[in-house]
């Protein structure tokens, strides 16, 4: 990968002088790599003259997106060449061609960084110069109006912004580095009409004296561009101005007619007078925030209130809610029905909603049932649920893997033994230098040299095929599947169980990731063949004492004694460690563990080339006295000396390597610690818990009494205040205002991401507490401003909320999403995978999510 040369890299390139802004695409032709054969260009011949402004417009999939990462040189084409100022741009410095282009997508990137470092980034700016470019983006003033301002932390680990919040920053971030031409992507395509007028203005600041590439969804937008270019299928069509191109009357012109025509009100039947449902703003609204039904229809004084008064007066067409009716569920008996919460236990369990855990293929494997929130665990001591650890602690009899641990681990300990044994041969062979001579003395070294061998070659069988290495891939296999997997599965499945709220800044989703990578990793290693290291050498440790005790029982305790000053010197060197790491961890939380880890080790290498050697040296000489000592003063002989001293010689090292494993040691504790911090947290909202009403029949009223809200990481800033508001089954409500009065807000408590403060959130007239939260959130479809798409194929993405939807419902899901014909489009239709070459812009990731929302049987249809 290092050693890759890459093609669109030129750090030797030219530069001009001055930037004139003169663009040319000159028979361009382009192809993605994952998918050459399907053109996306095919010969375009595109100029755009300094200083001007030309729009791309066509419909999905016209190849107009690409003209602006071939300018940016993030591809280049497959032939033909592009121009700047009459220079390829391939001969020139891609650094300095990139500085010359700001770019402002619709789905602008922040990093986790402040606000004014992301309006700063790539180029070094004074605060004034920043706060001006903010205030050409009309992003002042909602930068000002945060607690920490321009140092408010954004980005993936920081506060979440809206779209149009973002995209002011991008603006300022376009402003700010002065740029000679200008690419937007399509900025405004997802913003509301306020939203979108205030970034229009912005833009419009930003493009004067500048060249600048439109592609633009919203024609309304882009008629006063200098020239207009229309795009089918990877070829330019029509080119001119709006005034041109209206006269032709040709794609360009039915394009906008059908944008005209989807702002038109839509007709929609009208119910009976009894059936009439409209609610009327009250007169202190500003006090109460309150929706009322009211007395009489004469309240619409205004044109938009008399056609919202009919408007949400609609009949749904006839079998849209026939499946609810049609459910088994509705046609048991009253009888089958009664209990508690609505349904008997058993149908509670064949619910839809509860089976769909086990069946989309982009899952997580099937996980243990945990229940770390149960009533026993939260009142009593009742024993805690299995922790990934616990197979390696514990030992079932009837488990074929428990006894084949526990033989292996037996097979460790015996050959830890063999080295004090070890140590006594060679004794015994030293000693026989001094006790024999001649043909007794080959005899016995022969022997005992014969010994050595025997235990050498019961040493490689056992490394190569049995113990050993069956004890490691056992210790592996569990730590793998019990400790590194298990800690993956609990973590991710408890973390999955959290509230939303919980997700916020210190629990970003980058954190976490890390966090979980991490600790897995340490748990694994620290379960690995380190545990084997440890019993052999605790069974060494033990039969040197034995040996010694035998021996020479002075000796021994001498030896004994040396032993615990060992142990301190390695216990203190393990807390000066954790003492280090913390203090790492408390300055560098939210930073890489990389560098931590490569500053600790380098830690870790002084400490053991200075304190553990010389103490163990200093014990081996204290033991070397003693025996000569005793040997001089004729309490043991020279035979018996030599067999004590070489056998704890031996144990003194087997007993340093287990603490020399201390930074593992640490790791694997902190890690430990991490992993149960997360499985033993009880989470304020948990869709696990099968226990709620499940009523049968749903009528589809929603109600938010009374409510006051704010979010967990900004406790003082109210998002709402005495908020109340009336939807009754079958009606649409449209909640709009400024940005950031709390409209998304109310998505998130009726599909129970947070609770209020507060107040109430009542669904048919029971509070929303009540019900169970899966058997909720299948009965609600919602769609996001940022949909969601998972990295499966899209027929996958579009039966993910419904997973045994027949072929044909899919199809037809898809078609009501004005979705069937792109899909069709692709080579492998539906089957096509998401990271293979395909590529959704995020109008299409959006009809992905509409074709996902009409596959489920939703009651209840939310869109942000």
């Amino acid at each position: 990968m290092i050693s890759r040369s890459t093609s669109s890299i030129n750090q030797e390139g030219n530069t001009l002088v001055s930037v004139q802004g003169n663009i040319e695409f000159r028979n361009v032709y382009f192809s993605y790599l994952s998918r050459p054969e399907i053109p996306i260009l095919s010969g375009v011949y595109l100029a755009v003259p300094a200083k001007k402004t030309v729009a791309l417009v066509g419909r999905n999939g016209s190849g107009k997106s690409s003209i602006i990462p071939l300018m940016e040189r993030f591809y280049d084409p497959t032939l033909g060449e592009v121009l700047l100022d009459g220079e390829n741009i391939k001969s020139l410095k891609l650094e300095w061609l990139r500085s010359q282009i700001g770019l402002v997508t619709q789905e602008p990137a922040l990093l986790s960084l402040s606000i004014r470092d992301n309006i700063a980034y790539g180029r070094s700016a004074t605060p004034d110069q920043i706060e001006e470019a903010a205030k050409t983006a009309h992003a002042h003033t909602f930068i000002s109006s945060l607690e920490k301002g321009y140092e408010t932390q954004v980005g993936r680990a920081g506060l979440a912004l809206m779209e149009e919040q973002k995209i002011k920053l991008s603006v300022a971030r376009a402003v700010l580095s002065n740029p000679s031409i200008l690419l937007l992507d399509e900025v405004t395509g997802g913003l509301a009409f306020e939203a979108e007028r205030a970034v229009q203005e912005a833009l419009d600041i930003l493009m004067l004296g500048r060249s600048t590439i439109i592609i633009a969804r919203h024609l309304s937008l882009i008629r006063n561009a200098g020239y207009i270019v229309v795009m089918e299928e990877g070829q330019l069509v029509e080119m001119g101005t709006h005034e041109e191109l209206l006269a032709i009357d040709g794609l360009y012109a039915e394009l906008l007619r059908c944008e005209e025509a989807a702002k038109l009100p839509k007709r929609t039947p009208i119910r009976n007078h009894k059936e009439t449902a409209s609610f009327q703003i009250d007169k202190d609204f500003s006090a109460g925030h309150s929706f009322q039904e009211p007395s009489s229809p004469k309240m619409a004084k205004s044109p938009s209130l008399q056609r919202m008064h009919f408007t949400h007066a609609f009949q749904p067409p006839e079998g849209t809610f026939n499946n609810l009716q049609e459910s088994p569920k509705a046609q048991k008996p009253p009888s089958e029905l009664i209990m508690d919460n609505g349904l008997p236990s058993d149908a509670a369990d064949k619910e839809p909603s509860i089976k769909r855990q086990g069946s989309f293929e982009m899952r997580l494997p099937e996980l243990p049932k945990i229940d770390v929130h149960s009533a026993n665990r939260q009142s009593s001591n009742a024993s805690d649920p299995e922790s990934p650890i616990s197979p390696l602690l514990t030992s079932d009899p009837k488990n074929e893997c428990s006894h084949s641990k526990t033989f292996r681990s037996i097979g460790a300990a015996i050959f830890g033994s063999f080295n004090p044994l070890l140590a006594y041969v060679i004794a015994l062979v030293v000693v026989a230098y001094y006790r024999y001579e001649g043909h007794h003395l080959h005899q016995e070294v022969d022997k005992w040299c014969l010994t050595i061998a025997c235990m050498g070659i019961v040493t490689v069988v056992h490394d190569s095929f049995t113990l050993r290495k069956s004890l490691y891939l056992s210790i592996s296999h569990v730590s793998t599947a019990s400790c590194s997997e298990l800690t993956l599965c609990y973590c991710s499945s408890t973390m999955l169980r959290n509230e939303v709220g919980w997700f916020d800044e210190e629990n970003s989703a980058d954190t976490l990731s890390m966090r979980l990578a991490n600790d897995a990793t340490f748990v694994r290693a620290a379960f690995s063949n380190r545990l084997s290291i440890f019993i052999q050498d605790t069974a060494a440790i033990v039969v040197a004492v034995l040996i010694g005790m035998l021996l020479e029982w002075r000796l021994a305790l001498v030896g004994l004694a040396t032993l615990p000053v060992l142990t301190i010197s390695a216990i203190a060197q393990k807390m000066w460690l954790a003492g280090f790491s913390r203090g790492i961890q408390e300055m560098h939380r939210k930073a890489s563990l990389v560098l931590e880890d490569a500053v600790r080790n380098i830690y870790t290498v002084v400490a053991f080339c200075a304190g553990n050697k010389f103490l163990l040296f200093a014990c081996n000489a204290l033991l070397l006295w003693f025996t000569a000592f005793s040997v001089k003063n004729g309490n043991i002989d020279l035979s018996t000396a030599l067999k004590e001293y070489t056998v704890f010689s031996f144990a003194t090292f087997a007993l340093v390597e287990p603490f020399g494993l201390a930074p593992y040691i640490l790791k694997w504790q902190k890690s430990l610690t991490s992993v149960f911090e997360i499985i033993d947290r009880v989470p304020k909202i948990d869709p696990d818990d099968n226990s709620g009403l499940k009523p049968p029949n749903v009528f589809g009223s929603i109600e938010l009494k009374n409510v006051d809200f704010c979010y967990p990481t900004r406790p003082e800033m109210m998002i709402l205040s005495n908020f109340s508001l009336k939807v009754s089954g079958g009606q649409t409500v449209a909640v709009v205002g400024v940005s950031g009065p709390g409209k998304s807000t109310i998505i998130s408590l009726i599909e129970g991401f947070c609770d209020p403060i507060a107040g109430q959130v009542l669904l048919d007239g029971r509070d929303l507490k009540l019900f169970n939260l899966r058997w909720l959130r299948n009965h609600l479809g919602l769609i996001q401003q940022e949909p969601i798409i998972f990295s499966t194929t899209i027929r996958e993405n579009i039966i993910y909320a419904r997973h045994n939807a027949t072929e044909a419902e899919m199809k037809e899901a898809a078609r009501i999403a004005n979705a069937h014909h792109f899909i069709s489009s692709f080579p492998h239709g539906y089957d096509t995978h998401r990271n293979e070459g395909c590529r959704f812009n995020t109008w299409t990731e959006a009809k992905n999510c509409y074709c996902t929302s009409g596959t489920k049987e939703c009651t209840y249809f939310i869109t942000g």
